[in-house]
């Protein structure tokens, strides 16, 4: 009797693998939709389209980006944690959603539960631009301003908890300064009004303000990579401006909802990987000033891990609420 219990489980073990092994070797079976959680047009949009281009030529199935913007990334999470887990629907996520799980409890999801990490598609540097009129050249001139004058600078904001909010929170900690949040509805109006004098400080993507610092509309005081940024490699970063521990990129990494098979995200793994070393992946992310830091399913998970930990560090410490 025992032994024919143990047939029986090594049978259905060696079926399972038969079958999951089978599901990787047909995905993808249909048209793959990855959904960006954030507006068209971003840097999420401007990666994912062309990968997802190479990813239709060497798969065999189309691959189409959906935008579906709202609730800093949670609307878009709901969608793709309800999918069938097969791989056919995936989910690029930015910084925000691990700010989410702290910021917002309500979420009926948690992210390194009910989803499974693929890999990190991009990282770009932000830039700490002040506009022309402060008095400051430098890290150390900013931080000096401040502490003659705690809470009277400005910094911007595209909403509270947004990456940019928390970029400035964290460089407050950090450098023991106090400044005055003005949080906007979009970036857009927020640099316009760092460009006109309005608002002293904005955390914002290198690129997005890098031609305005080059003609002397705002002033690029660092960086905020480990490494110089590819866009402004004259500009230094925080870190060698004097702030110790000071490490801020947006990110996106794909993740599928728990459940896929392994060796389904190890295909879409590998496939990334791929792309990243094409020609076409190294000029999407040149255009855009982007990081391509890859790194397996394990390797991308314990990083999520660790940004969980970091930024939930940051909102308790800078008692950050959106309610």
């Amino acid at each position: 009797m025992l032994k024919s219990v143990i047939s029986l489980a090594i049978a259905s073990f060696a079926a399972c693998a038969t079958i999951s092994g089978l599901a990787a070797q047909e995905y993808p079976t249909r048209t793959v939709t990855i959904i960006n959680a954030f507006g068209a047009g971003g840097p999420i949009d401007a990666y994912a389209r062309p990968m997802a281009q190479k990813l239709s030529e060497w798969m065999g199935q189309s691959f189409v980006v959906e935008s579906m913007p709202g609730a800093s990334g949670i609307i878009a999470a709901q969608y793709v944690k309800r999918a069938k887990p097969d791989g056919h629907t995936l989910l690029i996520i930015a910084n925000t959603h691990t700010t989410n799980e702290t910021l917002n409890p309500g979420r009926n999801y948690v992210l390194m539960k009910d989803f499974k990490p693929v890999t990190q598609l991009f990282a770009s540097d932000h830039g700490m631009f002040v506009n022309s009129k402060l008095p400051v050249n430098s890290v150390s001139d900013l931080i000096s301003l401040a502490k003659k004058e705690p809470g009277k600078l400005t910094f911007a904001s595209s909403g509270p908890g947004s990456t940019y909010h928390l970029a400035t929170e964290l460089f407050k900690i950090r450098a023991g300064v106090d400044m005055l949040h003005v949080p906007y509805k979009a970036s857009t109006q927020a640099r316009t009004d760092v460009i006109s004098g309005q608002i002293d400080m904005f955390f914002d993507l290198t690129g997005s303000l890098a031609e305005q610092a080059k003609v002397g509309q705002v002033r690029l005081l660092a960086t905020t990579g480990k490494q110089r940024s590819p866009i402004r490699p004259d500009v230094p970063t925080a870190e060698e401006a004097g702030l110790k521990d000071f490490d801020v990129e947006a990110w996106g990494i794909l993740m599928a909802p728990a459940g896929t098979p392994d060796d389904v995200i190890q295909k879409l793994y590998e496939n990334i990987s791929r792309f990243m070393k094409s020609p076409e992946g190294q000029e999407t992310a040149k255009r855009q000033g982007m990081r391509q830091p890859g790194g397996t399913p394990a390797e991308t998970g314990a990083f999520l891990d660790s940004e969980i930990q970091k930024w939930g560090d940051v909102v308790k410490a800078a008692k950050i609420s959106i309610q």
